[in-house]
């Protein structure tokens, strides 16, 4: 079996292909979504799970290509510096 990580415009967040035997995961979608569910629950501290997946199921419903595109800008950005200053920290460069 292989996996198969996907940026793409497909709108499943994944799918196992029986013909390949392959599971391919699209990590653009899935981590939008995730910081999405993951904000309601900052915004709605008190909201128990299940609230914030419905509610994370209706934003996710609702918001247009280029919402999704600013979220995954900002992830990556994030991500970005992130990296960098793992990078600083190993190089013994903290600041």
């Amino acid at each position: 079996m292989q996996i198969e990580i996907r940026l793409d415009k497909q709108e499943d967040l994944g799918y196992f292909d029986f013909d390949k035997c392959e599971v391919k995961i699209n990590m653009a979608l899935l981590m939008i979504e995730t910081f999405v569910h993951e904000y309601h629950h900052y915004k709605h501290p008190k909201a128990s799970e299940k609230e914030v997946i419905k509610m994370t199921c209706a934003k996710m419903n609702k918001m247009t290509r280029r919402e999704m595109s600013e979220i995954g800008v900002f992830i990556f950005n994030t991500f970005k510096n992130e990296v960098f200053d793992f990078i600083k920290r190993k190089e013994g460069k903290v600041e």
